[in-house]
């Protein structure tokens, strides 16, 4: 009976799979497009016909080939079935007959009680709003894109709000990572109201706004891709935010922060998290804070231009076919700045609000979408987003452009009936003669990268053939520029033992030809471990030695490790470094074991004119998994530039997983692999 059951789940996806691709009758291609027309207050419009619709391809006229009308009733959570995986999800999206939501919970462009208020309207949305084969998801722009998934059931989002009903953070007086903890230390809280010659904390509260905005805008830009990925069919991107400035550049703020702290020669930062790692253990006092990262960090951010990265978006977003409802669930809102950030005039207020409203109403117009403002009552507004999504109509024709160029065509549908108002899909991208040939031979169109030698696989694996419960200290180090970043870190029996609960001392003992070196660090109290950075001169092979010595004492309060680092040699990209945690609280990850709850970031130094090429998760036997990883490029105080990749580890099993990081130069290319084992 169960080989029955998953044969004919296996039969429906081939199914679904074959209606996505595009099919093709005496050269042309066959085309669908989804059509929401509405009443003036919103309300689907049935009862029309495929007479009743003109359709147009970059100005051509198209036969309709195929009709339907789809109406959607919402099915009760309780007979609703998630996918087992995530795969699986994105199979169950391809069918066009089903409608895909993604909800995008704009963290830092949310006011705590507003976040507070949204738990029981978004839930009883989300089960008026999922029919039979509708399927969502649930992310905030603190994931990479990649990593959202589609289900059905309402019950983990209405426990998660439940949870974490605090995830609204736009009011916070306290700094949310390592970049708005910089601007904290650089230019005074953003709750001060007190300048100085070394403070002004206005500048804190532009740079903590022009960041947050940078972070939105590059997520929603990710999510675009991502939702592009799954289907070609319409996908509606919920976007519950209080909407963004928009800002343009600041020449004067530049100067402001020059007069505070002189000109010093940027350091270029760049990454999907516009910010650097530190490789020190984070996060460092204020004094000790490199001030030419807030010249650096700062003047990026002024530079920046939002509004033309907010109009890309919003074409990328047409193109791709998907459709932004922004939703305020402040409602009505007096002010714009928290009162705990200061008070500003009241047309300064005004015009920031305008502005925000004004941005949202153009992503909705530009994408086909519709936006949800100035509405105190949330469930209403969540009703009218629900009817308006409610019935559709699916259309489908042969295009009469046979030429397979890859080129963008532009797509446009009208209604013969007056008093229509439509949403429709705006154009898709024709395949090329190479995909036209993959299609018909049944392969698929661009191969899959080959997967890791089998020689360097076993090389990185045997590292972790070391990893045992008995090891008191893990240690890994890496050359990078001329330092060497060593990093320490305790085992798991002697990191929960009683010993080593208020902390302790690592000694690190680095030998070379000329000579030794020796380094002393504090082990802070609930700390696993240290990162140091200790100059070196000498080319040749480097042994270090660590030893760790707790503030109590018994059995298990002292540990020693050695490793040698060979001489560097003459590639694209540096030995890797593991840390665990987030940007902002980053510790050495050594022993190499990390829980499915955690986040495994993997480093390696860059040579001159080396880039990031991407990153894949593989499987013990090399083969690539289908685990989203986000890759991005950092430089350090030192000016040493590191390719950096963070995988959440909650889609994998326990078991031994690489990392593989690979680099470009030229026509060069390189890959490095580096091991971990996922435990309960």
């Amino acid at each position: 009976m169960r080989l029955a059951v998953l044969a004919l789940l296996a039969a429906a996806v081939v199914a679904q799979d074959a209606q996505q691709r595009p099919t093709f009758r005496g050269g042309a291609r066959y085309v669908r497009v989804d059509v929401y027309p509405t009443d003036a207050d919103g309300k689907p419009i049935e009862g029309l016909t495929a007479a009743d619709f003109e359709l147009y391809e970059d100005g051509k006229p198209q036969a309709i080939d195929t009709f339907d009308f789809v109406r959607i009733e919402a099915e009760p959570e309780i007979t609703r079935v998630d996918p087992n995986s995530q795969p699986e999800g994105e199979a169950l999206a391809k069918d066009p007959r089903a409608r895909v939501f993604a909800i995008v919970l704009d963290t830092r462009h949310v006011e705590l009680a507003a976040g507070r208020e949204l738990r029981q309207p978004l839930v009883q949305m989300i089960d008026r709003l999922i029919g039979p084969r509708d399927l969502f998801g649930v992310i905030t722009p603190e994931l990479p894109p990649g990593s959202f998934t589609l289900g059905r059931k309402s019950t983990t989002v209405a426990d998660m709000m439940g949870r974490y009903w605090t995830w609204g953070s736009y009011d916070s007086i306290l700094p949310q990572d390592s970049i708005e903890q910089l601007f904290d230390s650089c230019f005074g809280s953003v709750t001060s109201q007190e300048v100085t010659k070394q403070r002004n904390p206005a500048l804190t509260r532009e740079l903590v706004a022009r960041y947050r905005e940078r972070q939105t805008l590059q997520f929603l830009d990710g999510l675009v891709e991502k939702l592009q990925a799954i289907r070609e069919e319409r996908k509606v991107a919920i976007l519950v935010t209080q909407g963004w400035r928009l800002f343009g550049e600041n020449r004067d703020g530049i100067e402001q922060v020059a007069a505070l702290y002189g000109r010093h020669q940027p350091i270029p930062v760049v990454g999907q998290r516009g910010g650097r790692i530190l490789t020190g253990t984070p996060p460092q006092a204020p004094q000790d804070q490199d001030r030419s990262d807030c010249v650096a960090q700062s003047s990026a951010l002024f530079l920046m231009d939002s509004r033309r990265a907010f109009r890309d978006l919003t074409a990328k977003a047409a193109r791709a076919n998907v459709a932004f409802y922004p939703i305020d669930p402040r409602g009505l809102a007096p002010f714009d700045q928290p009162i705990s950030h200061g008070v500003i005039a009241p047309t300064e207020e005004n015009a920031r609000l305008s502005a925000r409203a004004e941005g949202l109403r153009e992503a909705a117009l530009n994408t086909d979408g519709m936006a949800l403002l100035m509405n105190n009552d949330l469930d209403k507004q969540f009703r009218i987003l629900t009817d308006s999504l409610s019935a559709y109509y699916l259309l489908g024709y042969y295009s009469t452009n046979v030429k397979f160029d890859g080129g963008y065509r532009r797509l446009e549908v009208k209604v013969r009936k007056p008093g229509v108002r439509l949403r429709a899909r705006r154009g898709y991208f024709a395949p090329t003669e190479a995909e036209i040939a993959a299609i018909a031979t049944g392969r698929e169109a661009a191969a899959a990268p080959p997967s890791a030698g089998a020689a360097a696989l076993s090389e990185a694996l045997g590292r972790l053939s070391l990893l045992t419960h008995q090891r008191d200290l893990h240690l890994q180090a890496a050359r990078a520029g001329g330092d060497l970043i060593v990093g320490a870190e305790l085992g798991v029996t002697a990191r929960t033992a009683r010993a080593w609960a208020d902390g302790g001392e690592v000694r690190i003992t680095v030998t070379t030809a000329g000579g030794e070196r020796v380094e002393t660090r504090a082990l802070e109290p609930m700390r696993s471990g240290v990162s140091v950075r200790v100059p070196i001169a000498d080319p040749g092979a480097v042994k270090v030695d660590v030893r760790a010595r707790a503030k109590g004492s018994g059995p298990s309060s002292a540990a020693d490790a050695t490793v040698t680092v060979p001489a560097p040699s003459a590639s694209l990209i540096g030995d890797p470094l593991s840390y665990r945690g987030i940007a902002r609280a980053l510790t050495p990850a050594a022993d190499g074991r990390y829980r499915r709850t955690e986040r495994a970031t993997i480093e390696a130094p860059l040579a001159e004119g080396a880039t990031p090429a991407g990153a894949r998760v593989l499987d013990k036997l090399g083969q690539p998994l289908t685990v989203p990883i986000a890759t991005r490029e950092r430089a350090d105080a030192a000016g040493v530039r590191w390719m950096t990749a963070e995988v959440t580890l909650a889609p994998l099993t326990d078991g031994d997983y690489v990392i593989e990081l690979e680099v470009m130069k030229d026509e060069q290319r390189e890959r490095k692999l580096f091991a971990i084992r996922v435990v309960r």
